[in-house]
């Protein structure tokens, strides 16, 4: 009798095992399809309006040298440009999302990378009163695109430190180290942290806590991540901050 019930005990957990690995399968196949989607459609629209939007911002520069005398249309005149230069940058989100191939797979220096670019988010740091620091185990080395990495490394210390800011005594820390056979680069923050409900959103098509934010920075981060063989993850509770983690094979 008592074998019975262990085996029936067991049958049942298989069962449960494998429903929820094909729920996961299931979810995954279903985001990577509305990725695709997205992607093409990014694509097209930062396609179409840039050009439109190239001429614009030529009318309008001629105008500024005509309207230099008048201070009030000169003030106008540079708003619009500046709202111009913006919708550049969302055109380039756009497009960085489209196109996140990585076109080398070569050598890379993890702990060369990681300090210059903490080096350009620095100054990023101190203007919005967050400490910033990091450490770097000397003599790691991964394959892959050594600017697709900084940019995805540069997209999350940027997020982190946005998030960190309105926290007094705000911190953010970058770590890299050797876990087994991979190349670890955590970025940790004492931030606001996050429910189980926003961590299940991050990198799904145009969800963002920020208030003027697409949200397609992180989803490009997590392409790039996948594009280079890698692993993104991210653990964080409400009131304890958020760490983000990288994981790339290691290459000696």
């Amino acid at each position: 009798m008592i074998l019975f019930v262990v085996v029936g005990v067991a049958v049942n957990c298989v069962f449960a095992e494998a429903i929820i690995k094909k729920v996961g399968v299931e979810i995954e196949l279903q985001r990577v399809e509305k990725t695709g989607v997205i992607s093409e459609l990014a694509a097209s629209v930062a396609h179409e309006v840039r050009n439109p939007l190239t001429v614009v911002r030529g009318f309008l520069q001629l105008l500024q040298e005509r309207v230099q005398g008048y201070e009030r249309d000169r003030q106008y005149m540079s708003l619009a440009l500046s709202e111009l230069d913006r919708a550049e940058s969302i055109l380039g989100e756009y497009l960085s999302f489209a196109k996140p191939q990585t076109e080398r797979m070569d050598r890379v220096d993890v702990t060369q990378l990681v300090e210059s670019t903490c080096h350009i988010v620095l100054p990023l740091a101190n203007s919005t009163g967050v400490k910033f620091a990091w450490d770097a185990e000397p003599g790691l080395a991964t394959r892959g695109d050594r600017s697709k990495l900084q940019q995805c490394l540069l997209n999350l210390t940027k997020n982190a430190i946005e998030a960190t800011a309105s926290v007094s005594g705000g911190e953010v820390q970058v770590v890299v180290d050797k876990q087994l056979n991979f190349v670890r680069i955590r970025v940790v923050d004492n931030g606001c942290g996050m429910s189980d409900e926003h961590l299940q959103r991050l990198g799904t098509p145009y969800y963002s806590m920020k208030e003027k934010g697409t949200g397609l920075g992180l989803m490009t981060t997590f392409r790039l991540v996948e594009a280079m063989h890698g692993k993104l993850k991210f653990h964080s509770k409400p009131g304890t901050g958020t760490t983000a983690v990288l994981l790339f094979e290691s290459e000696e």
